[in-house]
């Protein structure tokens, strides 16, 4: 069996992914004698296993990675209002500014701080932030 016949209904898995650790045992893909059975209907099902998953870890890292990109791209976002906040806090009240960049920095070096907790309690712990 090839590589390209193991893979038929697994397009998803890169046409350049080792799957030699996943399948190193398997006496129909390989000339190591077989210690486990005879029988190629259990290697089918356990290959089927494998693939299935290597399916379900695609689908999480690609998962992980869409989440990933989205909290970039909220960072920036995040980022850029705060900037041009500083930028208009800075010009009206200079004082209010230095005290808010102050407290910023406090918080985020004190271990026991959350931010996400702080938000909460400021907002009542609803959505209607």
């Amino acid at each position: 069996m090839t590589k390209e016949e193991l893979l038929e209904g697994f397009e998803w898995i890169p046409k350049d992914f080792d799957l030699t650790p996943f399948f190193e045992r398997d006496p129909t893909l390989s000339d190591e004698p077989s210690y486990w059975s005879e029988d190629p209907e259990i290697y089918a099902l356990i290959r089927e296993a494998r693939l299935l998953a290597l399916e379900i870890l695609f689908i999480k890292i690609n998962k992980l990675t869409e989440r990933l990109e989205k909290s970039e791209k909220n960072e920036y976002k995040l980022m850029f209002f705060n900037l041009n906040l500083i930028d208009a806090l800075g010009e009206s009240d200079p004082e209010k500014l230095a005290h808010l960049l102050v407290d910023q920095r406090v918080n985020a070096m004190d271990p026991d701080f959350s931010f996400q907790k702080a938000i909460e309690k400021k907002c009542g712990g609803g959505d209607h932030c």
